[in-house]
Formats: structure tokens, C-alpha cells, sequence
């Protein structure tokens, strides 16, 4: 059963950043890091892709941000994070591409269409080509000058009335249009930097992200010093931006940093919790004066030390390196986090699950948001609750094949079915519909569903563990 009700959230909705829904923008020339890498995948060139695209597989969110908006909607979602996608933005400092700009506000403007509120990130992962990124990138020179001006060329379009209003007049009404431009603004709430741990892990030690450099320890704590400048360049920009426009306090840009701690068990987990997590969320939290809330992205238990953990004991989606499914541990990392920084409400920008045929994913997505809630009803302040997909989009390395989407691009231009209750299956959509009703609007009736639909997932889940079991053997 579930828990005692805590109050209800603000906020379930899914999570995507621009270029992972939307590779290819400007075929054949790339102004990112990441997609030089697409683009050589697609040529059959070597590219730090493992597996090879087939161009008509990736997706086109800005060709159909109203069906990825619309659909979102529909499952009661009261959210939707995307990003910004700065190197397409500003290419290098001097260049605004205000084209694209008008394309990231048009987005922005049919959310609030769906009567949702947009979360924003404003680095997520790729970095301009014109950093010089084989050598460069958060070690370049000019990569916080040129994050202070591509945030000014952004801040300056979200407050210029004039250019705001011919962006928004095909999308919204004229009075909706006016109640953003002169007293809620089109966002209030920012990711400055995405997961900086991982992006540094990933870049320098492991090898997995541009520059695809390994074990060169000694390039971390630079990186992460550019990425703690990067963020309050961030968040001053916009706040400053927004106050020389007058605009109402309550539209004041709200800007955190997103991180992601997972639950480590096992010998060295302290050590690794402290250097890997604690230590580098300090660096930009400090006196808890640079953010104004704290986003948590959790995905999976690790377990230490690698060479003793016995695999056939853990719970793996598509592929074992995206973690071990461990839904319960949220709630232990969610507590931790709220004792380090107890004045800060959290998001929890980011769950999610691969699972390709969808019959794992809903018992691991509804008993994870059950351990966020018990996380709320101890006492942690959260906000929100984000799912990572809604569509399946490009993950990075892995490709199109590993699916974090409750749906494929295609399935967008069918009609949503009406209910979980048909059949023996229950699907990750219909999961997560029956989550959010329960979370946003909390009563008797709807933790009743909750519970029913968690038991039909668990006996699907078990049903399809024990045949892959068998598949193993």
C-alpha cells in the first residue's frame, strides 16, 4: 500500500534536452561537439557512437513539438524540460542564430499552450565546435566568456517584447501572449549545467564523451572549476536580465544545477559519495547562496568494489553499463541530499528505465516514484517529479536502440489509448499517467489505482524476468 499522503507536488512531466529529441538541425554542417559525431555515425566514419544510425530513425522534435506537447498533456503532465541547445544558438561568440531562437520560444509557447510549465537547461552536454572540442571544450580559455554572451543573447530575446510577441502570435492567443511577456515571463525555471559529474566522467576518465579522452585525472578539477564559473555566469545573466525588465518578483528566473547521485553500496561507496557526489555538488553550491533548488537525476544502485559484485544478482534494463535497476534507493539518496542542503526544495529532474519491450519498465517506474514519496512524507521538499523520456531520442553513445521512451516518434501520430485496465499487460505510458494522477491530485481513490496498477506491473515484471532468465542461460 502506499504510504500516508504527503502534500500534493507541483509538478510530474517528462525530460528531453534539444538535441538528443532533435540531432540533425542544420544537415550537413554540425555546430556541436555531438553532432560532428552524428554526422560521421551516418557517413561510417568512427565517432564515439557505438552503434551505427539510420538517419530516418532520428528524431524531429522541432518538426512536431506539438504532438510531442500535445501528447505530454495528455498524460496530465504539468511540466516538460528541454533545453536550449547553446552551440546552435551561438555557434562562437558574436553569432546569434535568431532563427533557432524563435524555433526554442515557439516551443516554450505551446507548452504554456498545454497549460505546462517549461524547465529549461542551458548546457546540456555538447559544446561548440568553434571551443575547439578535440582539445577544448570546459578546458578552453573562452568557455566561460563565450557562456556569459550566448546567456545574454538568450536573456535579451526573452525580454524584448517586440521580438517576443512575433515569435509567440502563431502559437498563442493575444492575451496569453501578454500575460507572459509582461508579467510571467515564458520561463522561470533553469538547469544551468547538466549532471557536470557525468560530463566529466565520461569526457576525461572514461572516454565515452567528446573529447573521448581516458584516465586523465588531471584534467577533472579544470573542468569542473569552468563548469562552477559556466553556472553563475548562468544565472546572473538571467537574473539580471529579468530584473532590467522590470519584471514582477514572482517572475524571477529560479536556476539550479542538475546532479546525479545514485545509491553506492559496498566497500569505498563513502569515499565514492563523497569525492564523486557530496564534494563536486559543493563546489557549486557553496554558502547556498548560487542556486535557488536543488535537481536530482537518479537512475541506478552501483555497487562496489566492480570485481566482487555478482551480476546475476542485479536487475539490468537494456544494457548492463546504464546501471542496475534499484528503485528504492532514491528514497535513502533523496534524504541524504536533503541533510547536506536542508534549506533547498528538490526537483527530481530525471528517472527513467531502458527496457525495449516495455514490461519491466512500468514496476520500476511506479515503484520508484512510491520511494520518492516515501522520501516526501519523511520530510524532503520535492517539487517535482521529471521522467527521462517521453519520446525515445538519442542516447548519446548507445544510439537510437536503447529506449528510455514511453513512446516512439511514430506512436505520436496515433491516438492515446483510454485505459490502463485492459488486458494482463499494463504499459510504461499508462504507468506513468496513473503516477502523476496520484502524485498531483492525492486521494483515496487514486492510491487505490496506484496500488492496482503496481501489482499488475510487478506480476508483469516478474513474468518477463524469469524469462529472461531463461534467455541466459
Amino acid at each position: 500500500m502506499l504510504m500516508s499522503k504527503p502534500p500534493a507536488l507541483s509538478f510530474m512531466g517528462s525530460a528531453t534536452s534539444a538535441f538528443q529529441a532533435h540531432p540533425l538541425w542544420k544537415e550537413p554542417s554540425a555546430t556541436s561537439d555531438w553532432g560532428e559525431a552524428v554526422l560521421k555515425n551516418l557517413n561510417g566514419e568512427t565517432s564515439g557512437i557505438k552503434r551505427s544510425l539510420v538517419k530516418k530513425t532520428l528524431p524531429h522534435f522541432f518538426l512536431k513539438a506539438e504532438r510531442y506537447i500535445q501528447r505530454s498533456a495528455a498524460l496530465g503532465e504539468t511540466m516538460y524540460r528541454i533545453s536550449l541547445e547553446m552551440p546552435r544558438i551561438c555557434l562562437r561568440i558574436g553569432e546569434f542564430d535568431e532563427q533557432h531562437m524563435i524555433e526554442n520560444v515557439r516551443a516554450f509557447g505551446l507548452i504554456h499552450k498545454y497549460e505546462m510549465e517549461p524547465m529549461v537547461t542551458m548546457q546540456h552536454f555538447t559544446l561548440p565546435l568553434s571551443l575547439d572540442t578535440g582539445n577544448g571544450g570546459w578546458l578552453h580559455p573562452d568557455i566561460v566568456r563565450y557562456t556569459r554572451y550566448a546567456t545574454q543573447q538568450i536573456a535579451r530575446f526573452l525580454n524584448d517584447k517586440t521580438k517576443m510577441n512575433r515569435a509567440l502570435e502563431s502559437v498563442l492567443p493575444k492575451r496569453e501572449r501578454e500575460r507572459i511577456i509582461e508579467r510571467d515571463g515564458l520561463v522561470k525555471y533553469f538547469v544551468s549545467i547538466n549532471e557536470p559529474w557525468t560530463a566529466v566522467f565520461r569526457a576525461f576518465l572514461t572516454g565515452e564523451f567528446p573529447p573521448f579522452k581516458k584516465l586523465r585525472f588531471d584534467l577533472v578539477k579544470r573542468a569542473l572549476n569552468a563548469m562552477v564559473e559556466a553556472h553563475d555566469a548562468i544565472r546572473t545573466t538571467l537574473q539580471e536580465a529579468n530584473a532590467k525588465a522590470k519584471m514582477p518578483t514572482y517572475s524571477k528566473p529560479q536556476i539550479g544545477v542538475s546532479y546525479n547521485w545514485q545509491y553506492l553500496e559496498g566497500l569505498f561507496s563513502s569515499l565514492s559519495h563523497y569525492f564523486g557526489e557530496a564534494k563536486i555538488t559543493d563546489m557549486f553550491e557553496r554558502d547556498g547562496n548560487h542556486t535557488d533548488f536543488l535537481a536530482e537525476q537518479y537512475y541506478c544502485r552501483v555497487k562496489f568494489p566492480f570485481f566482487f559484485v555478482k551480476y546475476k544478482d542485479l536487475d539490468y534494463g537494456d544494457h548492463p553499463a546504464l546501471g542496475d535497476m534499484y528503485p528504492q534507493g532514491i528514497t535513502s539518496v533523496l534524504k541524504s541530499m536533503h541533510e547536506r542542503y536542508p534549506a533547498k526544495d528538490i526537483f527530481v529532474t530525471e528517472i527513467g528505465f531502458a527496457d525495449h519491450d516495455d514490461l519491466r519498465r512500468p514496476y520500476w517506474l511506479l515503484e520508484t516514484v512510491r520511494a520518492i514519496r516515501e522520501a516526501a512524507t519523511a520530510g524532503v521538499p520535492i517539487r517535482g517529479i521529471l521522467h527521462w523520456s517521453l519520446v525515445t531520442n538519442l542516447e548519446w553513445g548507445e544510439g537510437m536502440e536503447v529506449k528510455f521512451g514511453l513512446f516512439d516518434e511514430a506512436d505520436l501520430d496515433n491516438p492515446l489509448w483510454k485505459s490502463y485496465g485492459s488486458g494482463d499487460q499494463i504499459r510504461g505510458w499508462e504507468a506513468w499517467r496513473v503516477a502523476v494522477d496520484t502524485m498531483l491530485y492525492p486521494s483515496d481513490a487514486n492510491e487505490i489505482i496506484f496500488d492496482e496498477a503496481t501489482e499488475k506491473a510487478r506480476r508483469q515484471y516478474e513474468k518477463r524476468k524469469t524469462e529472461l532468465a531463461k534467455l541466459a542461460k
